[in-house]
């Protein structure tokens, strides 16, 4: 443990093991990447807005910051009094109290709103705020050690934020794009003046559009008809892609946007072998001659 952490714990009257064992997951932090990884991956967001969100809400932040799910084994990738400008530089918000921390914060929240972004309901840091996430959470848990119910703790504890939201149905649909391999597929958020909109740039083989979600999903899936009848195999290929991302699917988002975008291979969510699967695609399409 930090020399930074220990103190900061000693002054609160915390004892480190009772501590661990009685705060057991709520120590947990989840890497952005970890919570979907194809989300992570194909990401395309709305715009920026702003909102409050309780610390208690943000899950956690990008992988390449994150040395443990622990949060107290991340304490010193952000405070040590002996470390270089990075590590150091905010050192001093260690010695607020719990119940002042965030009224000593509360400047900087209006300056420098931490960025998120939002999956679902979950929410995770982007850029700007990692330092005060830390201190802010820690001392949240420590309140919450000391039986302060969390449905006060969660007001208390509510900062003003700027989250992108990722956007499933655009983003899900920059995946199965990704998988076609005879046609060239290039999808993101169409930038204008240096600012995305809410339509998105399309380049197809050498063709380049400018569509809505709803006209890139019918662009999309009509491309996916085609191949039925002029490449089953590659056909066949993207969807068992899909099918094994729906099987590590744990959020159910990919899925419902199967049941509900691409109804014809909704039956896929459903199954969890892969011969099964195959079998039914074929008859899908070529009727019950494969049994």
């Amino acid at each position: 443990m930090s020399e930074d952490l220990e103190n900061l714990l000693i002054r609160n009257n915390i004892n480190m093991n009772d501590f661990l064992d009685k705060m057991g997951n709520e120590l947990l932090l989840t890497a952005y990447e970890e919570y979907d990884p194809l989300i992570s991956r194909f990401a395309i967001t709305d715009e920026r807005k702003p909102g409050k969100v309780s610390i208690s809400e943000i899950l956690g932040y990008r992988a390449y910051h994150m040395q443990s799910r622990n949060i107290l084994n991340n304490f010193e990738n952000f405070f040590d009094s002996y470390g270089d400008g990075y590590h150091s530089r905010s050192v001093s918000m260690l010695n607020y109290k719990p119940e002042e921390i965030m009224a000593g914060l509360s400047e900087s929240f209006k300056i420098e709103p931490i960025k998120l972004n939002k999956i679902g309901n979950k929410y995770f840091i982007s850029s700007n705020g990692l330092h005060r996430f830390m201190i802010l959470k820690i001392n949240y848990l420590i309140q919450l050690y000391k039986g302060i119910p969390e449905y006060e703790l969660a007001k208390e504890y509510s900062v003003p934020v700027e989250y992108t939201e990722i956007n499933l149905n655009k983003t899900y649909l920059n995946y199965i794009a990704s998988l076609f391999i005879t046609d060239k597929f290039d999808v993101r958020a169409e930038l204008v003046d240096f600012k995305y909109t809410d339509n998105l740039y399309v380049k197809f083989n050498n063709e380049e559009y400018i569509f809505n979600e709803e006209e890139l999903k019918e662009f999309l899936l009509s491309k996916l008809e085609e191949l039925k009848e002029t490449d089953y195999f590659e056909y066949e290929d993207i969807i068992s892609d899909i099918w094994q991302e729906c099987l590590w699917d744990k959020n159910n988002y990919l899925k419902e946007f199967i049941n509900t975008n691409i109804p014809n291979i909704s039956f896929i969510t459903e199954i969890k072998d892969y011969n099964e699967m195959k079998k039914k695609l074929k008859e899908n399409l070529y009727g019950n001659k494969f049994n």
